[in-house]
């Protein structure tokens, strides 16, 4: 998920993509990519200047629960 400010991006794009670097992003991170998610892309939102947070700890777990 991404988020981009309006001044920044006044319309939606009709294409499938977004040439501009949007303001956040949120991610999930599994283990299977997380050298690729806290390491190289990680530069890449630096280098663009989207703000991110800091991963989550390993342990840290979301769940699903049933209703």
């Amino acid at each position: 998920v991404a988020g981009w400010r309006r001044e920044r991006m006044p319309e939606m794009p009709d294409d499938a993509f977004a040439t501009v670097a949007p303001d956040w992003v949120c991610e999930v991170l599994s283990p299977g990519t997380s050298k690729v998610d806290r390491g190289p892309k990680r530069r890449v939102y630096a280098r663009e200047k989207v703000k991110y947070g800091p991963p989550a700890p390993a342990e840290t777990q979301y769940r699903n629960y049933p209703n």
